[in-house]
């Protein structure tokens, strides 16, 4: 099988921290979520992938010419959209890659679905499109399904009111495809799947069906600040579904290389450090806790329930809780930084905070 990954969009939700970083490259456990999704897609037997991109697309190419030229499996086909033409216009303009039944999935989701599963339910349904679904989060704002025992999607709705008891099926953005639905793309660009397609299909002979993840299915996007903690927190206290990239040098405490971590910091798990990390003396670091590549954590510092991430420092006594750091921050002695979001090279000054 064959799919296509929709990294065209940027990761709006995350803003500030990806002005200058596109979905596909936002660092998950210390490695760019595509990298998470090829992984997948390749432990479901899934041998070549289409990713269409558009913000800031010179980077995704970049990061991921070494895998292109290593000719590492799925095998990767890069296509760049001039302007975004919505998730199912750009589907359709990847078509000439697509002659059997095809994956689709959004580049910000974690998943260890069963793909392989959702494949055997979308045959035995003769569906023309299959949407992989999860119970209702009523706290977060996804597109929600009407479904059938059967499993037919009887209505979709993108954005649906919270007194609307019906809807109890997320849209995880996870599809299978059959080729005919192309022609039921329209050449109206930007045209989405949930908003503009499977609506006009919920009825229709073939129609749109649901598979039902099963219970204990670990999906969540990174879309929005909150979702990105909690699928690091998720994954670092079940060790999985993602590879924990490092040592484990003792229970959940993973540990790259050359980091410098002084016997006289405290370490709780679960945590991960990227490479070159420096902890000095009298630290706390109270998981769940990421720390990017070259990450330096001062003397006294406290960090709990965070994600920072590479080249960032923390001087002496500076305390870091509940948030979200981007890459080659400052964070200055003795202050407290708690539910912060920060972006990339930001500083909080004396007088306030600036950013490079």
């Amino acid at each position: 099988m064959k799919a296509m990954v929709l990294a065209a969009g940027a990761a709006t939700g995350l803003y500030p921290l990806t002005y200058t970083l596109p979905t596909a490259l936002v660092p998950v456990l210390n490695r760019p979520s595509i990298e998470h999704i090829l992984d997948w897609l390749g432990a479901h037997q899934v041998e070549e992938v289409v990713i269409n991109l558009h913000y800031l697309h010179a980077s995704v190419r970049q990061a991921l010419q070494p895998r292109v030229e290593a000719g590492a499996k799925p095998k990767l086909h890069l296509t760049v959209e001039a302007e975004l033409s919505g998730t199912a216009g750009g589907v359709a303009l990847a078509q000439d890659h697509f002659d059997d039944t095809f994956c689709v999935v959004s580049a910000d989701c974690v998943t260890d679905l069963d793909l392989q599963k959702m494949l055997e339910f979308h045959r035995a349904k003769r569906a023309l499109c299959t949407i992989a679904g999860v119970p209702r989060q009523e706290e977060r704002h996804f597109g929600l399904m009407e479904v059938s025992d059967a499993g037919r999607v009887l209505r979709f709705c993108e954005k649906p009111s919270k007194a609307d008891s019906g809807l109890n099926w997320v849209n995880t953005g996870i599809y299978i495809i059959e080729p005919d639905i192309f022609g039921r793309i329209p050449d109206v660009r930007p045209f989405d799947f949930g908003e503009h397609l499977f609506p006009t299909m919920v009825g229709k002979r073939g129609g749109v069906f649901c598979y039902k993840a099963p219970e204990g299915t670990f999906w969540n996007d990174i879309d929005e600040p909150l979702a990105y903690r909690e699928t690091h927190r998720e994954v670092l206290h079940s060790q999985g579904p993602l590879l924990v990239v490092g040592e484990e040098t003792r229970p959940q405490v993973f540990a790259g290389e050359d980091c410098q971590i002084s016997p006289e910091a405290i370490i709780v798990p679960p945590v991960q450090f990227g490479d070159q990390v420096v902890i000095r003396k009298g630290a706390r670091i109270e998981g769940p806790v990421v720390l990017g590549r070259g990450v330096v954590v001062g003397e006294d510092a406290q960090i709990s329930d965070s994600v920072i991430w590479q080249n960032t420092m923390i001087e002496d006594g500076a305390k870091v809780h509940s948030s979200l750091i981007g890459s080659s921050c400052h964070l200055y002695r003795n202050m407290t930084y708690e539910g912060v979001l920060l972006a990339s090279g930001a500083r909080f000054e004396r007088k306030g905070i600036s950013s490079d």
